[in-house]
């Protein structure tokens, strides 16, 4: 669901399709997720646990579901900045992480190239 609505948002953007996704930095995406919402901050991860990828992160109240939640981070949170905005449409290579917790949904997308 998370990669067809980034990839639904880069459409809308001009931007081809990722079709690969790497699931270990999916999974580093995801522990971001779990630290920001365990200890309830929205901060982005220090370089040295990103070694030079790129990050947007995004964070909003439950909406109905998952996938209004999500398309809701992508393409009204993330799309209102311009730094994050570029992470998502410009690299290659994305990774993703999705986490709610207490009704709250934290998004973490990461890009990179080569």
């Amino acid at each position: 669901m998370v990669v067809d609505i980034i990839n639904e948002y880069r459409k809308a953007n001009g931007k081809e399709y990722i079709f690969v996704w790497n699931p270990v930095e999916n999974d580093y995406c995801m522990e971001h997720c779990l630290y920001m919402a365990k200890l309830q901050c929205f901060e982005h991860a220090p370089e040295h646990l990103r070694k030079g990828k790129a990050e947007a992160i995004a964070k909003c109240g439950f909406i109905i579901d998952n996938f209004t939640t999500v398309r809701y981070l992508i393409f009204n949170v993330i799309n209102e900045s311009q730094k994050h905005k570029d992470v998502v449409l410009n690299y290659e290579n994305l990774a993703y992480g999705f986490y709610i917790h207490n009704y709250t949904a934290y998004l973490v997308i990461r890009g990179w190239n080569g």
